[in-house]
């Protein structure tokens, strides 16, 4: 997991609209899952889940079972 946090908020921030996260990334594995999810974090530090969508899996691009060096970006 990768997390990413800022300083504790002075006062209160309304979010309203479409969330978007772009991010590059590269693996060896066969087939890879990734999520994204945005969390609030309570000075407390409980963890309100705002956000989780999964991202699309990434698929072969010679189809399943093939050998194959790169995969197939979908968005």
């Amino acid at each position: 997991m990768l997390r990413f946090t800022s300083l504790p908020l002075t006062a209160s921030v309304a979010i309203a609209g479409p969330l978007e996260a772009e991010f590059f990334v590269s693996t060896t594995a066969k087939d890879t899952d990734y999520f994204v999810r945005v969390i609030d974090i309570h000075p407390d530090g409980f963890e309100a889940l705002m956000m989780s969508r999964p991202l699309p899996r990434r698929l072969p691009q010679n189809g399943f079972g093939k050998e194959e060096q790169g995969l197939q970006d979908h968005r």
